[in-house]
């Protein structure tokens, strides 16, 4: 493969020719985009937005702006489970449900270090004023140890078993297993049916209850914090953005200018019209367009264009890379000097 030289940042609205392996017939231009750590998001709208390219700064950050503040409004609960295969959300939510119960634990021992507005409500609504139900609760955790059975036995395997599902297949698993444990609890065996039932079913509500709100808490805590998340490019951020805009995006790696090979940032191409986008160094992002007649350049790319066919190939299909294209290969690892391109 044809090794080239170090890309240097240059000027807002400013084009140059871009080299790439990948290349086609066409000539390849990079233009410069905003200097801000939004670089990238600008490189987006220069693409995307026909106004875009005759705004003044202010005008343009404004638009910025928008963008982002729809990008917030897409986030729901399908994006934020399927982020990262479902790890981001069941760790979360873990860590919530531990938390929760944890300090749930420590309220019915009368312990002063139990705290949390999650923790109030589930005691609230399993509790209410009613000291029978307090007494039968202060039962339960000590029918169900906390960290020995409650977090080693039941919380934490079900969560290893299915850490990529669905959060209320988890939930579903964990009452299913405190249920399980509670109905072969040996101490039960020897109280009457009738209380025995009521203690099940008090437990039943109880890790319900807890699961609920580590469940919506994760949530909330993911959407306060979306903002930051939104800021950066990542995984999640390019998602939702190729969602809103119905574009494919393809980002290159400045050093040796191919698509990086991010499994989840290829799961979000769709065959659609593509953005190209060329990462300089971390933060700082140039957009790559075609030079076309009269000196114009076309920032988006359709599916069918020889330079996203060969693309989509190296990054989907790299087993096809050689059928598609003759001066490119997986595993060529060639190299040769290349001129600077020139502004």
């Amino acid at each position: 493969m044809v090794a080239f030289s170090q890309i240097n940042k240059i000027q807002a609205d400013t084009s140059v020719v871009f080299r790439t392996p990948i290349e086609c017939d066409e000539v390849l231009v990079r233009t410069g985009c905003s200097a801000e750590s939004s670089s990238f998001f600008h490189c987006i709208l220069h693409s995307y937005s026909k106004d875009y390219c005759s705004m003044k700064q202010k005008d343009r950050s404004k638009l910025f702006r928008g963008l982002r503040s729809k990008l917030q409004s897409t986030i729901d609960r399908k994006s934020w489970e399927e982020l990262e295969h479902g790890i981001t959300s069941s760790n979360s939510f873990k860590e919530n449900t531990i938390d929760i119960l944890l300090n749930c634990y420590r309220f019915f021992k009368e312990d002063p270090k139990a705290k949390g507005s999650a923790t109030h409500r589930v005691i609230k609504n399993l509790v209410g004023d009613s000291e029978k139900i307090l007494g039968i609760c202060k039962l339960i955790t000590e029918l169900i140890p906390f960290t020995d059975v409650f977090k080693e036995k039941i919380i934490t395997p079900v969560f290893e078993k299915n850490k990529t599902q669905k959060i209320s297949i988890i939930r579903d698993g964990i009452i299913k297993e405190t249920c399980s444990y509670i109905k072969n609890n040996k101490e039960l065996k020897d109280i009457s049916p009738d209380k025995s039932k009521y203690i099940y079913d008090l437990t039943e509500k109880f890790i319900t209850y807890v699961l609920k709100e580590a469940d919506e808490q994760a949530f909330k805590n993911f959407k306060d914090d979306s903002d930051k998340l939104l800021s950066d490019v990542n995984t999640f951020s390019i998602s939702l953005l190729s969602k809103l805009i119905e574009r494919d995006i393809y980002i290159l790696d400045s050093t040796n200018r191919m698509p990086y090979l991010d499994p989840q940032t290829v799961e979000n191409l769709k065959r659609r019209k593509s953005i190209v986008v060329v990462c300089i160094r971390e933060g700082e992002y140039e957009v790559i367009g075609k030079l076309m007649d009269k000196n114009n350049i076309n920032h988006e790319f359709e599916h069918s264009d020889p330079i996203i066919e060969k693309m989509h190939t190296f990054l989907v299909k790299q087993e096809e890379i050689s059928k598609k294209t003759d001066n490119l290969s997986e595993n060529d690892d060639s190299s040769s000097s290349s001129e600077e391109e020139s502004d």
